[in-house]
């Protein structure tokens, strides 16, 4: 059986083609008879495969690490930014008005330190009238957060919660004792991170 020269010719073109690509057309083999591999490989790589100390911070996706990762109570506070630690620091600040009279008012503002916020505050008259002839521990008229806009009008009314952090406490009061010459204390609780 003789081969034409077109079938020869042909033949001959295929054959330098495959000679020319045989590389390629071995990578591509190697790639589809090999796909399985890498979840084979994955199933064959464990904790134990893994050294102490190889996953680095720089190996971690961003976000990778969530709350159901992280064991309960592991996160100290030197773990957390300061942002995140919440308030960490608490101080009662007080000031007094002395010679507070009978049926007298007074009404005073107790500012917290730069960089502290109030988060209570409060009045009494002391000492206490006589109990057993009707007197009291004075009377409070109003107890509330003040912010830095409020707080510089020491007889204003005007209360936080306007999303301003509160910077101190206003308490207004009355001495109803009975008895001249006694003491009103005024506090604020602030808080600092």
């Amino acid at each position: 059986m003789s081969t034409s020269p077109e079938n020869t010719s042909r033949t001959r073109s295929l054959l330098r083609h495959l000679g020319r690509n045989a590389v390629a057309y071995l990578a591509l083999f190697l790639a589809l008879a090999m796909s399985p591999l890498p979840s084979w490989a994955a199933k064959q790589i464990g904790t134990a495969q893994i050294k102490n100390g190889a996953v680095t911070t720089k190996k971690l996706a961003n976000n990778a690490v969530t709350s159901k990762k992280i064991k309960n109570g592991t996160v100290g506070k030197a773990d957390l930014a300061p942002a995140a630690r919440g308030y960490t620091k608490f101080v009662t600040v007080r000031e007094s008005v002395a010679d507070f009279d009978i049926d007298e008012t007074t009404t005073r503002s107790v500012r917290c330190a730069e960089g502290s916020v109030a988060i209570g505050g409060g009045a009494s008259v002391s000492p206490s009238g006589v109990i057993f002839l009707g007197g009291s521990s004075g009377r409070v008229d109003h107890s509330i957060p003040v912010t830095p806009f409020t707080i510089l009008s020491p007889t204003g009314t005007a209360p936080a919660g306007n999303g301003v952090e509160p910077v101190g406490w206003r308490t207004k009061v009355t001495n109803d004792t009975g008895e001249n010459d006694r003491t009103a204390y005024f506090w604020a609780i602030c808080a600092s991170k």
